[in-house]
């Protein structure tokens, strides 16, 4: 019996470009390796894998996920991500764990936004529990793990704790002229939503911050602040 990693890799093989993967591996910096589909069609392609591997328990559903993600495909990873968040119902506090370990795995902004705003951020409303897990990596190096905890409330709106979207941009933007460009992004990119929804508080916030934060994340806060 074909594995869901198989079917869809050989979908992936016979369909990709050459052309095209070496545009899109350029796009990402190099940083991993394309089959050559574009997303209308890896969606298709996937689409038609996906209605033969329905999960029943959260436990096929991380077996399945896992399994595209080990391939070397780019595309299979992006597939990976797809297939989680398809199966929402079936998240428990053991997919935060898998999510850990794809951040961890060929990490770039791509897979890195999608894990926190589409998969981690929804788990984490619904186990509150797991924010124990992101306060640890208060400990960690990576800037992968950081950009998560800044950015995983990005779709909340209403539902953000701006305590910690705050105390967290603090945390990882002190002396901040020396933090990498995708933190800097980051905290100006979760400002910037939050302000859709509470544009006094984040103003009030980039005033006081004002000397600690970055030109690029005042930037990008401030765009539907002073228009």
């Amino acid at each position: 019996m074909s594995t869901i990693k198989k079917a869809l890799q050989e979908l992936f093989e016979h369909s990709g470009d050459a052309t095209i993967s070496q545009q899109q591996a350029a796009y990402m910096k190099n940083v991993c390796i394309f089959a050559g589909v574009k997303t209308p069609l890896r969606k298709v392609l996937q689409k038609k894998v996906f209605a033969n591997f329905i999960p029943k328990t959260t436990d096929e559903l991380i077996r399945n996920a896992q399994q595209l993600w080990n391939s070397p495909y780019r595309e299979m990873q992006y597939s990976a991500l797809d297939y989680l968040e398809k199966h929402k119902k079936l998240f428990s506090p053991k997919v935060f764990l898998i999510l850990e370990r794809m951040s961890e795995q060929i990490p770039w902004w791509d897979s890195i936004d999608y894990i926190a705003t589409r998969l981690i951020g929804p788990l984490v409303i619904k186990y509150p529990q797991l924010l124990a897990n992101i306060d640890a990596w208060k400990k960690n190096d990576s800037i992968w793990k950081h950009r998560i905890a800044i950015i995983f409330q990005l779709k909340y709106k209403k539902k953000t704790d701006a305590v910690r979207l705050f105390n967290t941009i603090i945390q990882y933007t002190q002396r901040t002229y020396e933090q990498p460009f995708w933190i800097n992004k980051a905290a100006g990119w979760a400002l910037r939503e939050y302000s859709k929804t509470n544009p006094d508080v984040v103003r009030l916030f980039l005033d006081e911050q004002d000397t600690m934060l970055s030109p690029l994340t005042i930037k990008e806060a401030s765009k539907y602040l002073f228009q």
